[in-house]
């Protein structure tokens, strides 16, 4: 492999039409890379800010601790009951493990998740699952829905 690149780089060094062509991009993709460089720096500049990180960090926690209330609530509805440590640990490791997975959204991953981690903390199976799905109808699927009735609403009030 590495004698096929190398090949690759001598014939278009020595070839004046292919050499021009790479020469010519170079400049293009340096504006791109310094480009990219300068927004991640200003992106990283809120680290610096204690209460902006402080914000981020308890923005965080609290959306961790609503999705794990949210599930506590699934929960009750299908009459079980989990401590809140117990819901926010399930939850988190759902999150982590979805986010690993390259499905959009967490598709069919967050739920299974869920439902491994119910049944984990001792939840009976056939509750698992129907409180993981009862749990992604509610935090996933509605709020699009709820949210076009909003945003056709506004633009009907021309807020929007």
């Amino acid at each position: 492999m590495v004698a096929v690149v190398a090949l690759a780089a001598a014939l278009t060094w020595l070839i004046p039409s292919a050499r021009r062509r790479v020469t010519s991009v170079i400049p293009k993709a340096r504006a791109t890379i310094d480009a990219q460089r300068a927004s991640a720096q200003e992106a990283l500049q809120v680290l610096r800010v204690p209460k902006k990180l402080t914000q981020i960090l308890t923005g965080n926690l609290g959306s961790q601790l609503i999705q794990a209330m949210i599930l506590g609530a699934c929960l009750h509805a299908f009459e079980a009951d989990a401590h809140l440590s117990q819901l926010v640990l399930v939850n988190t490791l759902v999150v982590l493990f979805a986010g690993l997975m390259p499905v959009p959204g967490g598709v069919g991953v967050t739920e299974t998740g869920c439902i491994a981690g119910l049944q984990a903390i001792g939840i009976e199976s056939t509750i698992a699952i129907s409180t993981a799905l009862a749990f992604r109808l509610v935090t996933f699927y509605l709020p699009p829905l709820l949210g076009s009735a909003a945003m056709r609403w506004l633009r009907r009030h021309q807020y929007v």
